[in-house]
């Protein structure tokens, strides 16, 4: 069927864009119909965005990032870390659970997670999920996860997990609203 191998990759390279073409249509697509159901992105979403790409830009003219094990190192040695996350970026959770994977690995000393995403009147429902008394969706619904904090839970959710599977405490640190 071919009459060079010029022609047979031609073919191929047709092939591929073809297949690149409707990839992206496919995308498109998708995004388009994942719009139509979510609706717009909120206009604090897309600010909140634009200032994390402003401060991320800016801190890393600044600062270099550190290596993990420099960083697993200081933690051994300090009383109390504190993490920061860009809430809507899955990565920062991600990262945030790794780092608590490899200190629970290292650290002999009692680990304890605390949540701004929880308001101090929900501790109990945090207890009971730890204790298994109830479960991932009750507690969800029981600290009002989706109206209060309103982030992806499937970012934050392997964090809480790994605090149930390892026996982490769970500390809600958030006040309640009209305090």
């Amino acid at each position: 069927p071919w009459k060079t191998n010029e022609d047979k990759i031609r073919l191929m390279k047709s092939r591929l864009e073809s297949l690149r073409r409707l990839q992206h249509s496919i995308h498109q697509s998708l995004v388009r119909e994942s719009q139509d159901l979510l609706g717009p992105t909120p206009k604090e979403v897309k600010e909140y965005e634009r200032t994390y790409e402003r401060d991320l830009a800016r801190l890393s003219r600044r600062y270099k990032a550190a290596k993990l094990s420099k960083l697993l190192k200081r933690a051994q040695e300090a009383d109390v870390i504190l993490v920061g996350d860009y809430h809507t970026y899955g990565q920062s959770q991600r990262a945030t659970l790794r780092f608590l994977r490899e200190l629970l690995k290292k650290d002999q000393g009692e680990i304890v997670i605390g949540l701004e995403l929880a308001t101090s009147d929900h501790q109990r429902h945090l207890d009971q999920y730890l204790l298994r008394k109830i479960n991932e969706d009750v507690l969800r619904t029981r600290i009002d996860y989706d109206r209060t904090w309103g982030f992806s839970w499937e970012n934050y959710a392997p964090i809480f997990r790994f605090a149930r599977e390892h026996r982490i405490p769970l500390v809600a640190l958030n006040r309640p609203k009209g305090y």
